[in-house]
C-alpha cells in the first residue's frame, strides 16, 4: 500500500507543521496494528474513533449535572450525658482551685453539682459510667494541655501558666482517681 502523500500537512499541537506520514506512520505502515497481532485499524479510522472519543469527553465535561437538593437539618445543641455534665463540673471546680478564689459559697455549689451529678451518672451502670466519665475527663484534660501550650508559647513563665499547669496536674489526678475506682 502507498503512504500517504509528503504534500498533506497537519498542524501538530506540540510539533509545528509535520507531514500526516511522519505524525502517524512512524514505522511506515498504512495501518496501525494493534499489539497482540489483531487487525489493523486503518488512518481514518483512527482519527474517526479519536474524535469522536474526543467529543464524548467534551459532551461530559460540558453536561449540565442534575441538581440535588439537600435537606437542610436544624442542627441543635448536643445533649450532655450525665458523665459529661460530671467531667466539665469537675473541670470548673479544679479550675476555680486553681485560680486560688477560695469563694467557699462557689466552691461548695461546684462540690454539691459534682456530687449529684456522680450519683446520677452512676445509678444505672456504674462501671459503663465510669469508663465514660474517664473518657470525658480526658477530653477536658486535652482542652487544659492546649491551654497550657498556649500559654506557654509566650515563652514567659507567668501566673496564667501556673494554674494552667494545676489544673492539668489536678485533671490528671482525678483521671487516676477514677482509673483506680474502676479497678476496685
Amino acid at each position: 500500500m502507498k503512504a500517504a502523500s509528503p504534500g498533506l500537512f497537519c498542524r501538530a499541537p506540540a510539533f509545528g507543521f509535520v507531514s500526516i506520514h511522519e505524525w502517524i506512520y512512524l514505522t511506515g505502515c498504512r495501518e496501525l496494528v494493534v499489539p497482540g497481532g489483531g487487525t489493523g485499524m486503518n488512518a481514518f479510522t483512527a482519527k474517526l474513533v479519536y474524535g469522536v472519543g474526543l467529543l464524548l469527553l467534551a459532551a461530559l465535561a460540558v453536561a449540565p449535572q442534575q441538581k440535588t437538593r439537600m435537606e437542610t437539618v436544624a442542627a441543635g445543641v448536643p445533649m450532655l450525658t450525665a458523665e459529661d455534665r460530671l467531667a466539665q463540673a469537675i473541670h470548673d471546680r479544679i479550675a476555680l482551685e486553681a485560680a486560688a478564689q477560695r469563694d467557699d459559697a462557689t466552691l461548695r455549689n461546684l462540690r454539691a453539682e459534682e456530687d449529684g451529678l456522680r450519683r446520677l451518672a452512676f445509678e444505672s451502670d456504674a462501671k459503663a459510667s465510669r469508663e465514660y466519665l474517664i473518657n470525658a475527663l480526658a477530653d477536658s484534660l486535652s482542652a487544659a494541655m492546649l491551654t497550657r501550650a498556649t500559654i506557654a508559647s509566650g515563652g514567659q513563665r507567668t501566673e496564667a501558666l501556673d494554674r494552667a499547669e494545676a489544673v492539668v496536674r489536678k485533671l490528671t489526678a482525678a483521671i487516676n482517681d477514677e482509673v483506680r475506682s474502676l479497678a476496685t
